[in-house]
């Protein structure tokens, strides 16, 4: 049977962890962010309080990053979100669902009526500035302009490379358990296989056996 990771409480530093993943918030980033969990942290918390800068930064993130995304461990995080949550998840798999790996968050149960995020003054900033053309066809009416998207505001593909362990050997790997269970090991060789599978939530015996590749390759190194 798989672990099924404990969620961290909402107090985590947001901030702390979307910059851990490439967002540029001037906060100390959180080293080696696990990045589905941040992108539902964050979407959880600022669809709360309606921050809608966070919220530009998370569809810019899946803009830029989209490839790299470990789609089914960021639904089984979604599942547990609120209705709004997952409304707003929903609608931008309906942008993004020229890539199949979204097409689960399509099951989301919605009303028929599309949702607004604005307290007021939807239909006049639409009037206004149009409509944000990445949601023109989707569950979300929201105007041009809210979710902000200006180039160095997240890392690109080649920067986040550089600076996220995991990130980086999902590009090498591919986008898979192995590719993040040996990013941990890299950073602490003495996690036990139950250990790794609880941080990634995963069934002991994968992690036992990429712990012991890693042990074999680190012996093969000395």
């Amino acid at each position: 049977m798989a672990h099924k990771r404990e969620l961290q409480a909402l107090d985590e530093d947001i901030t702390s962890l979307l910059s851990g993943i490439g967002c540029a918030l001037g906060a100390a980033p959180s080293q080696n962010a696990d990045i589905e969990y941040t992108l539902f942290l964050a979407s959880e918390e600022s669809l709360k309080h309606l921050d809608f800068r966070i919220l530009g930064l998370i569809v810019q993130w899946i803009d830029i990053h989209d490839s790299y995304l470990n789609h089914p461990r960021l639904l089984r995080f979604i599942k547990t979100a609120s209705s709004i949550t997952q409304r707003f998840w929903r609608a931008i798999a309906q942008w993004k669902q020229e890539n199949r790996k979204w097409s689960r968050f399509l099951l989301f149960e919605t009303p028929s009526s599309r949702f607004v995020l604005l307290p007021v003054g939807t239909e006049f900033q639409i009037q206004r500035k149009g409509e944000d053309s990445r949601f023109e066809n989707t569950d979300l009416r929201i105007p041009n302009g809210v979710f902000r998207a200006r180039e160095g505001d997240v890392l690109s593909q080649k920067q986040l490379i550089r600076f996220h362990r995991t990130y980086r050997h999902r590009v090498c790997i591919g986008v898979c358990l192995r590719a993040d269970l040996w990013s941990l090991l890299e950073e602490n060789p003495n996690l036990t296989p139950t250990q790794l599978a609880k941080r990634i939530g995963c069934a002991f015996a994968s992690a036992w056996e990429v712990k012991k590749d890693f042990m074999l390759f680190s012996l093969e190194e000395n």
